[in-house]
């Protein structure tokens, strides 16, 4: 970010104000813009750090996640999902194995909605071939409980996958 010079007293200044690495990239760019030293183009870098870890976290994990390994099913799914701004929707698909073959994410940029079409639901299960999904949607700054339109998506969601010979884990 600083090609040239000495952080030290910048790298100083963030710790002492955000008092950690994760607070720091995951601050807003105000906040680190009021820092002394960091301007709007090195707040705008600092801040894609937090979207290169979650990249790097999501892809690591989809690497070795199995369907029976509750644990790290549902770190990924923390990991994909903390920290959204807007709502999204993403189905895993996963072999005979249960290997996870491919995740694919749904998002509308909305705060309150995310929508999922037949047509991209059945492009996922065309292309992925899975034997079982996973559906996982979040509520940004809200409940972790299903919403009444939440559970009718899922049972929509379910009886296009039967057609499919496909099985929504839920």
């Amino acid at each position: 970010i600083f090609p040239r010079g000495d952080v030290n007293p910048l790298a100083h200044r963030l710790l002492d104000k955000f008092e950690n690495f994760s607070n720091i990239i995951y601050a807003s760019i105000s906040d680190l813009k009021s820092i002394k030293g960091i301007n709007d183009r090195s707040a705008m870098k600092i801040s894609h750090f937090a979207q290169l870890f979650d990249l790097f976290v999501s892809s690591t994990l989809n690497e070795r996640v199995n369907i029976n390994d509750k644990e790290d099913l549902m770190d990924m799914f923390e990991q994909l999902l903390r920290f959204k701004p807007t709502e999204n929707l993403y189905l895993f698909g996963f072999n005979n194995k249960g290997d996870l073959l491919h995740k694919r994410k749904f998002n509308r940029k909305s705060i309150n909605s995310v929508e999922i079409n037949p047509f991209e639901f059945y492009d996922f299960i065309n292309s992925v071939k899975p034997l079982d999904i996973i559906v996982v949607h979040n509520h940004p700054g809200g409940t972790a409980e299903p919403s009444i339109d939440d559970v009718e998506a899922l049972d929509y969601i379910m009886g296009l996958a039967k057609n499919l010979d496909c099985h929504v884990i839920n």
